[in-house]
């Protein structure tokens, strides 16, 4: 088998479906050496991050792993976008926490009993390495408490819901970031007051302080319960457009619940009709998505929601995104 040489960056994104490469160069002289590298978003053709090491070449061991930490890093800032990617990595430190962090976020947005106990473990990690009255962990827990009131994991509610808004109070006055107001926002309007004033002056705080995908999706769902639906839609557009890539549907997800309670179901169907066969889809989406067609080919609304059924949809899911 002959291996090709000189890939374009174009044959590597088509080939082999890579999202990313990276380039560079080394100039050596005796045992000194200088390496200069680039990471090139191939989505965009664009270079996104690049770094320059001069190093002893006995040290080259080291210096690899150095690079690819850097690397990894920045991919994982990219993955929970911009400045939210950002608050995480000044938050944990290191590679390690980071991940730790970034993986407990990714089971979280799951919504499952199951995914709620891979982030507490994720998260009992975290409090190990870092210790257990640590600032940085007062946003995780008062997320990971919120989570198990909704799944009804809850033993004693009205003792969690305290507890929530302790964590919560911590987080703001610990961090004063974008991240703890809108925790905030969301805990005021789902468990405290539930009065759309007052849990908007926290989300206000958070777009104020920078307009994160979390603060703008979480503006989305305040909005949302409130009843104003196009301020509603307008946030979680925001917040797509800062996070294109919407790993696992979450943010897309409650935009369409947005457009269902507005009416529109055109919106909709331009939405979700190029991705009905994606794996990954939410049960939510084409749950919604069939009522949507039910007028136009009442057969395919079928076929969608019994697709919806077999992967999970229950009523239960559809009432606590749109209400009953």
């Amino acid at each position: 088998m002959q291996k090709k040489k000189n890939y374009s960056e174009t044959q590597f994104r088509d080939e082999y479906n890579a999202d990313y490469v990276i380039k560079g160069s080394i100039q050596t002289i005796i045992n000194q050496s200088r390496l200069n590298l680039q990471l090139v978003d191939l989505s965009q053709n664009k270079v996104v991050w690049s770094d320059k090491n001069e190093f002893d070449l006995k040290d080259i061991f080291k210096v690899q792993d150095e690079i690819g930490n850097k690397i990894l890093k920045h991919l994982q800032i990219k993955g929970v976008t911009g400045s939210t990617g950002s608050m995480f990595a000044e938050k944990f430190k290191n590679i390690e926490n980071l991940t730790l962090a970034l993986n407990s976020r990714a089971e979280w947005r799951k919504f499952t009993i199951a995914g709620n106990k891979k982030f507490w473990e994720y998260q009992n990690q975290l409090k190990n390495n870092l210790g257990k009255d640590n600032p940085a962990l007062h946003n995780g827990v008062a997320w990971g408490i919120y989570q198990n009131i909704l799944l009804g994991l809850s033993q004693n509610k009205e003792q969690d819901i305290r507890e929530l808004l302790k964590y919560a109070d911590l987080d703001v006055f610990e961090s004063k970031n974008p991240a703890a107001y809108a925790l905030r926002a969301l805990v005021e309007q789902s468990f405290i007051s539930k009065d759309c004033d007052k849990s908007l002056v926290f989300i206000n705080k958070a777009i104020e302080l920078g307009g994160t995908v979390d603060a703008y999706t979480i503006a989305g769902t305040i909005y949302r319960i409130c009843n104003e639906f196009e301020k509603s839609i307008k946030n979680y557009k925001n917040a797509l457009n800062l996070a294109p890539n919407d790993n696992g549907f979450f943010i897309t997800e409650y935009l369409v619940a947005s457009y269902y309670l507005a009416g529109k179901f055109e919106e909709i169907d331009r939405l979700v009709s190029p991705k009905v066969n994606l794996s990954d889809i939410k049960s939510t989406m084409l749950g919604i998505y069939s009522y949507v067609l039910l007028d136009k080919n009442e057969k395919q609304a079928k076929n969608i929601l019994l697709k919806a059924i077999k992967k999970g949809l229950t009523r239960k899911m559809l009432v606590r995104l749109i209400g009953n």
